[in-house]
């Protein structure tokens, strides 16, 4: 979102996935947390590992992930997770003026109000919950996905 906002000019449309404009809830701030400190602690292969367990049913996709995702540099994770429970785009959504396609996962039930407040502020996005998706619509239902991005383009 961010990108958006500030190069609008190099964006012709915006896909947000189980998005988030700003942390309201303590669930996500405890999540947020919790990576944080992991990060901290120089845990990111345990939360790779964490990640890829919970995104990925393939062992061999769940390896290359945490191989991956184990490259991250600690201290850059840590800022990160520190960052988010400050920051909000929310009252400059308003600025975006491209189309938005929104998707969540509709057993995704943490990021519903998220869901709700991204379509308050953007009426003329188009909002898709995919059935039987929890949060990881991305990789546990990419066939959708995949075809909600290619309709979404064209």
């Amino acid at each position: 979102m961010e990108y958006s906002l500030r190069f609008p000019e190099k964006v012709k449309g915006v896909i947000l996935v189980s998005a988030f404009s700003e942390v309201k809830d303590f669930y996500l701030h405890a999540r947020f947390y919790m990576a944080q400190t992991m990060s901290w602690l120089h845990g990111v292969p345990l939360l790779a590992r964490s990640i890829a367990s919970s995104h990925l049913a393939d062992p061999d996709m769940q390896a290359k992930w945490v191989a991956h995702a184990s490259r991250t540099d600690a201290g850059c994770l840590t800022s990160l997770y520190t960052a988010g429970h400050r920051y909000s785009c929310t009252k400059r959504l308003n600025e975006l003026g491209k189309p938005v396609l929104l998707v969540y996962g509709k057993e995704d039930t943490q990021m519903q109000p998220y869901a709700q407040l991204l379509q308050k502020q953007l009426p003329m996005a188009s909002f898709v919950m995919v059935p039987h998706a929890h949060h990881q619509v991305v990789t546990r239902a990419a066939p959708v996905f995949n075809q909600l991005c290619r309709d979404f383009m064209h």
